[in-house]
């Protein structure tokens, strides 16, 4: 898995704020994936006040978990926890929807 924390955004309006982006191997087809078979995993701030893990191949297809019962550092623990390779029958089974 490639990670990187991303800084801190300004909060401007309704415009989210991304914490944490991770690429992460994957045996599904996500049309595409991202460069050596991975997807892109993060979590954002919403607003109103929430939180969304994210996880998206390289064009319009995706799962999105949203809560507003956890934390940012909660969220990228989970995130962090996830099984590699990531697969959608994983990702429903948690509670992950179509994006």
């Amino acid at each position: 898995m490639s990670d990187r924390a991303l800084p801190k955004q300004q909060h401007s309006g309704l415009t989210p704020r991304r914490f944490y982006e991770a690429y992460v191997q994957t045996t599904d087809d996500w049309y595409p994936n991202w460069e050596g078979n991975t997807v892109c995993v993060s979590v954002v701030l919403l607003n109103p006040p929430g939180i969304r893990i994210s996880i998206w191949g390289a064009d319009d297809d995706g799962m999105e978990r949203d809560s507003t019962t956890i934390t940012v550092a909660e969220a990228i623990e989970f995130v962090k926890s996830m099984p590699v390779p990531i697969t959608k029958e994983w990702l429903e089974s948690v509670g992950f929807v179509r994006g």
